[in-house]
């Protein structure tokens, strides 16, 4: 199999992984219960994002320079917090040390994807737009649900935009 169709079936991941972080977004504010049909969406988007990750760092690999690189490493690391159940380790909770890695590497990654400039600059600009909006989940009670609906729409509309991307071929390999 080519590298340029493994990135357009990488392409088709980010689209579900987006689709399915809107969804799940809107459906689940809240924790779900374990074992709920909910906890299996978050399964299967955190394991799309993985693949969508791949497909849209290996299209800028050379252009996205060293931000580019940390970005795709932490934000790969992050989300690999969200695939299994929220837990604590040592006191720490999983989640939100997941999610500041993976807010950090999605951070470095836009900026790498904006210098790239293999996506159009929207894309990143919803990601990072994604991470202001969603922060105030890490810090305010009261806007958690708000912040959580809208950082995963904005992050959810920009995974399917870069997904398309790939997975038409407008961001090939040079």
């Amino acid at each position: 199999m080519s590298s340029s169709t493994l990135i357009k079936w990488s392409g088709l991941a980010a689209i579900v992984a987006g689709a399915g972080t809107l969804l799940l977004s809107a459906a689940s504010p809240s924790a779900p219960d374990s074992g709920s049909p909910v906890v299996w969406g978050f399964l299967l988007t955190g394991l799309m994002t993985q693949f969508g990750l791949i497909g849209i760092y290996a299209v800028q690999i050379r252009e996205s320079s060293w931000q580019g690189l940390i970005g795709f490493v932490l934000a790969l690391s992050g989300n690999a917090f969200f695939i299994l159940p929220e837990t604590s380790i040592g006191g720490v909770n999983t989640g939100q040390v997941g999610g500041g890695i993976y807010a950090l590497g999605l951070l470095l990654l836009a900026v790498g994807t904006w210098r790239a400039r293999k996506f159009p600059r929207w894309i990143p600009a919803l990601w990072l737009l994604a991470i202001v909006v969603g922060l105030p989940a890490f810090f305010a009670q009261g806007l958690q649900a708000v912040a959580f609906l809208l950082g995963g729409v904005l992050f959810g509309a920009g995974f399917i935009a870069a997904g398309y991307w790939l997975w038409s071929g407008k961001s090939a390999i040079n």
